[in-house]
């Protein structure tokens, strides 16, 4: 779903589509008269020069604001009531490639120029975007040259995958590649910054409160490492703020995890040796190392406040290893809404290293509940329910489901906003054990005959109904356009309905996408206060969830009906009752069926993205076939 500020565009939507899972989105323009010049660089309508045109789908509107605008940051936030909220800030790390050429020729004269667009773009970045740069970190841009570019192109990578230091970020540690197993390690190339007509360069190591590095040898990635398997192909994903047995994973179609030591028996250090995947060759060894003493990099004359750099006071020696901490919950300043979750190793460091005696301590931290991003629970559909039958509810008429123009359900939110006379709609009743529909512009509503089947939606895209893995209790399962993501954790997380009643204790992740306030019509004097076809067989507590190394635990908590664990293709497994002692586990990929919702257990696969490759995505038929 779009949820930018500024004019749609077609090519957003393709680059937003293909970005569900990425770690780097890439802007490559051609075209450009002179790369130091911001404003056509940032948006057409101020710089103009109609001749630059993103690469391959050449789009001559699609400029930087556009691109920051439709590939947003997902990040959940708890509220009052105790929920996820998903929030979408821009992106604020962005690197920029330029033609090495004209790079060279401008760093010779000092990178005046250089300076000035870095200084002008993130300045554009804050104004333009306003409320959606996240208020702990400000827009921070890098100029580096490329090789293989033209003299007439440039080449912005942002993401959650990139990173680019600013004066106030603690380096923690090294990060190094090896080839084989002689030789010392290699570094990763520097960050360049200029400031009047002098160069700082700053290391692409790790940095306190970064959380993830994503390496290549080639311009898929911002970091780009000299050494490489012979292939020269794929890319590592380290994650810098999750468990052990997450930290590295790799692109496994070209390189494969062999093995990795623990920081503990190696004075900090961490060795992950990787090889080419399905082939011989020398490996590859990534190694990360804590330094003694974290430190930032700043200009001479920038005061860097000796509380920047402080650090806890090692732990008192133990036989047992220390527990995981839970996440913690931080407020903004000066807010009363949202408060954002931080994991353990972001306020601790990664692979903190004991601290030198004397260090001030920066503040007592608490428990805390460490978030898992490279798994997370995917709300992937609506389950139909059966209200006929066996499973008539008393009172209980029938339920309707209005979509909008994306193929979302509407829910309470925007319930009076659209007009559910004109969208597709789907119901049930009942009297009939059949589901309807009745498409966009129509009145009445007709029987769905066959499943599977695609129903248009108001914008001309296309919603799939798929056959029900339950016969007994659902219609169908209708997929939904744009997915739901739920963060997962090591801690239990509960699982259900929300409270009607704000100060009662809430779930950890609610499902309440099908809480339209008229999505239920019941018979005279049936009915009771806050019903909503959401909490039909689905509990305040109904199951809780919880990340144990690769696989999820789904136990069940408070649940009156049970849940059906289904496999990737949607085939039933297992069924979890009401009252079970024992959980039940998911491997990534599998599904499960809980009161009106089907939810995926979801791997991460971190894989970039070049212009080429969402120009290259290939469309849905504008027609689509109808029920």
């Amino acid at each position: 779903m779009f949820k930018g500020l500024f004019k749609k565009s077609d090519t957003a939507e393709r680059y937003q589509s293909a970005g569900a899972d990425l770690g780097v989105f890439t802007l490559s323009l051609q075209g450009v008269e002179d790369p130091f010049d911001v404003d056509p660089l940032w948006d057409r309508k101020y710089g103009g020069q109609p001749g630059i045109a993103e690469q391959m789908s050449g789009d001559n509107e699609f400029r930087l604001q556009a691109a920051l605008d439709g590939c947003r940051d997902i990040k959940f936030a708890r509220d009052d009531a105790g929920r996820f909220r998903e929030q979408s800030p821009v992106f604020t790390d962005v690197v920029v490639w330029i033609a090495a050429k004209r790079w060279n020729t401008d760093a010779m004269h000092g990178g005046r120029r250089i300076e000035a667009l870095a200084t002008n773009l993130a300045s554009l970045h804050v104004r333009k975007f306003g409320r959606s740069v996240p208020a702990d970190r400000k827009p921070i841009y890098t100029i580096m040259p490329d090789e293989s570019l033209a003299d007439d192109a440039v080449m912005f990578q942002f993401g959650f995958g990139v990173f680019v230091p600013t004066s106030w970020d603690v380096l923690e540690g090294s990060v190094k590649l090896q080839f084989g197993d002689k030789g010392e390690p290699t570094e990763l190339p520097a960050w360049s910054f200029w400031r009047n007509g002098a160069q700082l360069r700053r290391p692409a190591g790790y940095y306190r409160g970064q959380n993830s590095l994503l390496i290549s040898a080639d311009n898929s990635t911002p970091v780009r490492s000299p050494v490489w398997l012979k292939h020269g192909k794929g890319y590592i994903s380290v994650n810098l703020n999750t468990a052990d047995s997450e930290r590295v994973f790799t692109d496994a179609e070209h390189i494969a995890v062999v093995k990795a030591s623990e920081p503990s028996k190696t004075g900090g250090t961490y060795r992950c040796v990787l090889k080419p995947t399905g082939s011989g060759g020398v490996n590859l060894t990534l190694v990360l190392k804590p330094h003694a003493e974290p430190k930032v990099n700043a200009w001479p004359d920038e005061e860097v406040p000796k509380t920047q750099i402080a650090r806890k006071p090692p732990k008192p020696e133990h036989k047992e290893p220390p527990k995981k901490a839970p996440a913690k919950i931080k407020r903004r300043a000066g807010s009363n809404k949202a408060t954002e979750i931080v994991s353990a190793d972001e306020a601790t460091g990664f692979l903190a290293g004991p601290s030198p005696e004397g260090q001030q301590v920066v503040e007592q931290q608490s428990e805390q509940t460490p978030i898992s991003s490279r798994y997370t629970l995917k709300l992937a559909g609506c389950a139909l329910l059966r209200i006929d039958g066996e499973r008539y509810v008393d009172g209980l008429d029938d339920w309707t489901i209005w979509f909008d123009e994306n193929g979302q359900p509407i829910d309470y939110d925007q319930a009076g906003s659209y007009n559910t006379g004109e969208g597709l709609a789907l119901a049930a009743t009942a009297s009939e054990s059949m589901l309807f529909y009745r498409l966009p512009g129509q009145t009445e509503f007709k029987t769905v005959q066959a499943m599977p089947c695609v129903l248009s939606t108001a914008s001309g895209g296309y919603l799939e109904l798929q056959p029900p893995a339950i016969p007994s209790v659902y219609h169908g399962i209708v997929q939904l356009s744009s997915e739901i993501s739920f963060p997962l954790s090591p801690k239990p997380l509960v699982l259900g309905r929300s409270n009607i009643t704000p100060e009662a204790d809430q779930p950890d992740l609610p499902l309440e996408l099908l809480n339209h306030p008229d999505g239920l019509h019941w018979s005279p004097g049936a009915g009771y206060e806050g019903a909503k076809l959401n909490s039909l067989n689905l509990s305040r507590r109904h199951v809780s969830v919880q990340l144990d190394k690769n696989e999820l635990k789904v136990a069940m908590v408070d649940g009156k009906m049970p849940i059906y664990v289904l496999d990737e293709k949607g085939k039933s497994l297992r069924t979890l009752e009401p009252g079970a002692a024992r959980p039940v586990t998911l491997k990534a990929g599998q599904q499960f069926l809980i009161g009106n919702y089907l939810v995926r257990f979801h791997e991460e696969t971190p894989r970039t993205m070049l212009s080429r490759d969402a120009s290259l995505l290939r469309s849905r038929p504008s027609e689509h076939l109808r029920a």
